[in-house]
């Protein structure tokens, strides 16, 4: 078990890394979402998705 683990860290530490940028991503956009922060950062003036995104 040992020796698959050293032969496998490497591996192991990146899939953790892209794991946890992901993670982080999600929670933003989670968070972003829960604000009504839109995305496109132009405004709802004008947007015809306003409803879908700010449901009155």
């Amino acid at each position: 078990m040992l020796a698959y683990l050293a032969e496998n860290l490497p591996t192991i530490i990146g899939a953790g890394i892209v794991v946890a940028v992901l993670a982080l991503i999600g929670v933003k956009l989670v968070r972003d979402h829960r604000r009504h922060r839109g995305g496109c950062a132009c405004g709802c003036d004008g947007c015809p998705n306003a409803g879908a995104c700010h449901p009155k």
